[in-house]
């Protein structure tokens, strides 16, 4: 019994050397595919890999897992229920995210001893099921994660698409664990230590379309197994790219890999009928190369585990001419970002925590050190966001004019809290006209002959009903005509300066909710609403914008870039109680969306 098996390696060998020559008769030989897929096939089968079975077991996991909280998704069979069981039993609290009734649910979960729970079910491809499952964790407990296995996984023979229309597989194996992940953010980022997160992917990468990823499966082209294929691609390349770019905006914060489990003797498996059980892993062997990366400490990111917990390498063992192919990584994670934005509507960037992965795209350190030769004007600077703006301008040698309402005793305070040459000429009430015009004038006598830059910040929202002397509902008088009307008298300093112009008006993703007909000019008070209000003078901002970039353009080509922003949920005094400081940006990073437009290079107008 002794030599079985090395017969059944040198069986299992011809077999892979044959089915290789027969699956690259038109491949190009450059790609070097036959040896590495020898090398896959045989990594696959266990009586290939029985030398490297002890390598790392169950017994080389820590004992006591007991300061860990680990999500395993996927867990209500096969590698993702073995996961659970062995870090349960490890005093781990394990949450796992799976399909079905509260019931089946917890059935699942009771039979598995330790802290094991299912806060609510996780249909990874439903956006709405994946939000509200995030939404239970707090309600249950959770709040924060140390290791994420995004382990969930099926292949079903016929076509289907989820409600968006992206083929079911691609929708759950690679966006669904995608958008988990970014709502994930805050929970991860309050971790105490290291994070480790595992993707679990599959040698059938190699199988998909000749393209690599298919991003437009229809049910006129659907071949189960090609379409597999194409989303555990998608998970190598994301586990790929969410590895450098986590390590980028937090160094050595997470450890991420990617993972082929091998021919695991799983639901899945036993779906496909010429699946061999014999040469399958068991589950606990199938579950080594996610619990390894996720567990080992000597584990370093970006890397791609095999069985059993062998890490292999990018080049030698997978379909390197797609996994090593920069521009594809960045073509998916491009195409899953705007999927995901069109999921989450404008809320995806509003909050950090689905945002945090460009948190660092632009930031105060990227703003040029001299700025000596700029003359700045900020409209709401007594705090918040053009606070902020004026801080940082001002620190780089910008001359900032701060418009800001009240007595000359609060506007010498304020501009005397922020070192540089700050100054205030006179009050702004941007709902007084009036007062607009005597800012404008105050301006020549302070010195100020011409703007460089222009930010129209200031906004608040309202709770009560009023109107300004015209009778205009307050919040549109303030936010977009008072500004309209500062401009216009603005236009000759602007038209002064030496260089380019740049304009940046704060809008909101609020504007969604203005009234039904979109603005509404005459408010009255029975139709009052402060939020719908505030929405509406919201849209007349960003319409404006617009407009108003297009008429500048047109009547001074190149002399002006306007754009308009929307800083999403900062943390100032007006929303300081309205929702945990975790789900909202600081005041610095609400900043950076005013200042990139008001001095990138690159940027353009009209957006």
């Amino acid at each position: 019994m002794s030599i079985l098996p090395t017969i059944v390696s040198i069986l299992v060998l011809l077999v892979a050397i044959l089915y290789g020559v027969c699956t690259t008769f038109d491949m190009e030989a450059s790609r070097g595919y036959l040896p590495i897929l020898m090398r896959a096939a045989l990594n696959s089968c266990r009586y290939c890999n029985r030398a490297h079975e002890e390598d790392f077991t169950e017994y080389d996991i820590p004992n006591d897992l007991s300061d860990k909280v680990v999500l395993i998704t996927g867990a209500s069979s096969g590698i993702g229920f073995e996961s659970a069981r062995i870090l349960a039993s490890r005093g781990a609290k394990v949450v796992v995210g799976i399909r079905g009734s509260r019931e089946r649910l917890d059935k699942i979960t009771s039979s598995i001893p330790g802290q094991v729970l299912a806060p609510a079910p996780l249909d990874l491809s439903n956006y709405d099921s994946v939000r509200t499952f995030v939404d239970s964790l707090p309600k249950a407990g959770i709040d924060h994660f140390d290791i994420v296995l995004l382990n969930a996984g099926k292949r079903p023979e016929e076509f289907s698409a989820n409600p968006d229309g992206v083929e079911w597989m691609m929708a759950t194996h690679h966006l669904g664990h995608a958008y988990l992940f970014e709502l994930l953010t805050p929970l991860v980022l309050k971790a105490p230590g290291q994070v480790r997160v595992v993707i679990t992917g599959s040698v059938a990468h190699m199988w998909s379309y000749p393209e690599g990823i298919r991003y437009n499966d229809t049910a006129e082209i659907y071949q189960s197994r090609v379409a597999y294929a194409s989303s555990k691609l998608a998970n190598m390349l994301y586990g790929r790219e969410l590895a450098k770019r986590l390590d980028q905006s937090f160094p050595k914060k997470f450890i991420v890999n990617a993972a082929h489990p091998g021919a695991v003797h799983t639901e899945l498996s036993a779906s496909v009928k010429s699946f061999p059980s014999w040469l399958a892993y068991n589950a606990t062997l199938g579950a080594m190369p996610l619990l390894r990366p996720a567990v080992d400490a000597h584990v370093a990111t970006d890397g791609y585990y095999v069985p059993v917990g062998l890490r292999a390498e990018w080049e030698r063992d997978t379909a390197h001419w797609w996994t090593c192919n920069e521009t594809m990584r960045h073509e998916l994670w491009d195409w899953t970002r705007d999927t995901l934005k069109k999921v989450h509507s404008a809320m995806f960037v509003t909050f950090p925590i689905t945002n945090f992965l460009h948190s660092k795209d632009f930031t105060e350190y990227d703003i040029p050190n001299d700025l000596s030769d700029k003359v700045v004007l900020i409209t709401g600077a007594s705090s918040g966001i053009g606070f902020e703006s004026a801080r940082i301008l001002a620190s780089r040698g910008a001359k900032v004019v701060v418009g800001i309402r009240g007595s000359r005793e609060r506007l010498d305070k304020i501009t005397s809290s922020i070192p540089g040459q700050v100054l205030a000429p006179a009050p702004l009430d941007l709902s007084d006209y009036d007062s607009i015009r005597s800012f404008v004038k105050a301006l020549s006598k302070a010195g100020i002959d011409h703007f460089d830059i222009a930010l129209f910040n200031a906004g608040r929202l309202v709770t009560q009903y009023s109107t300004n002397k015209e009778g205009i509902e307050s919040t549109l008088a303030t936010h977009h005509l008072g500004h309209a009307y500062l401009f216009e008298l603005l236009i000759p300093m602007l038209l002064r300066s030496p260089g380019e112009v740049r304009v940046v008006i704060t809008s909101s993703v609020a504007h969604i909710w203005s009234y039904d007909e979109g603005i509404r000019y005459d408010i009255l008070r029975e139709d009052f609403s402060p939020f719908t209000a505030y929405a509406n003078s919201k849209l007349a901002n960003l319409l404006y914008t617009r407009e108003l970039s297009a008429h500048l353009e047109e009547s001074y080509p190149g002399k002006f870039v306007v754009n308009a922003v929307h800083p999403g949920f900062v943390r100032v005094p007006v929303t300081e109680e309205k929702a945990p400081h975790f789900v909202m940006y600081d005041v610095n990073a609400g900043a950076m969306t005013t200042l990139g437009p008001a001095i990138a290079h690159d940027d353009q107008g009209g957006g």
